[in-house]
């Protein structure tokens, strides 16, 4: 909505959602939150997707992993979500962030944490990077959940089953989302007319 005031326009901006994507290395955060997005674009809700590998090409080209570099990429990509959501912009995060405090975005009104929680030899299967081959041979000191603690969620907004497929965690996360009050109204109504089976049902 725009007004007027002394010759100035000024824009009401209502504050953007930003949803975080967390698990392990190779649980499929990126997989489902791009999902997601498509998803959510073809009714008419767009949204930025932060992902941490294609941040980090820009951010630390040549990434060491150590703690305080991981304490600057996600006190970085906190505020780059932040300041996004503050000026209007749907946020989608697929990032590990292997300290809880690394996720702490509840300053911001409409947060939620999606954790994609796949068993450990299930991301060692995947292992699309080879991380987990090479940390088994000592080349990868610092994955997550092998070389150093990964800090589940402890009360996430949704929680899926990372074997599942795609397409039902899809399902999941916005249904789940949209009970809590994450979208407006319309596109509540909408998704729950085309998913009535989901509406009715609880995971």
């Amino acid at each position: 909505m725009l007004k007027i005031m002394n010759g100035t326009m000024l824009t009401n901006i209502s504050e953007g959602f930003v949803w975080w994507f967390t698990g392990r290395p190779a649980s499929g955060k990126t997989t489902l939150a791009t999902r997601v997005q498509h998803t959510l674009a073809e009714r008419g809700i767009h949204t930025q997707l932060l992902d941490s590998d294609e941040l980090r090409k820009v951010l630390t080209p040549q990434p060491i992993y150590s703690e305080r570099e991981r304490d600057w990429f996600y006190a970085t990509l906190r505020y780059i979500a932040t300041m996004l959501a503050q000026n209007g912009v749907n946020v989608l995060i697929a990032a590990t962030a292997t300290k809880r405090c690394y996720r702490d975005l509840t300053s911001l009104s409409h947060f939620a944490e999606i954790y994609v929680d796949t068993n450990v030899e299930i991301c060692a299967r995947r292992d699309p990077k080879g991380l987990y081959a090479r940390s088994a041979v000592g080349d990868v000191a610092t994955l997550p959940g092998v070389g150093v603690a990964y800090e589940p969620p402890l009360g996430p907004a949704v929680r899926v089953d990372g074997e599942q497929s795609a397409d039902l965690n899809t399902q999941i996360i916005l249904t789940q989302l949209l009970n809590q009050g994450m979208q407006p109204q319309q596109f509540y109504t909408d998704f729950c007319t085309n998913n009535l089976s989901l509406k009715r049902q609880r995971f």
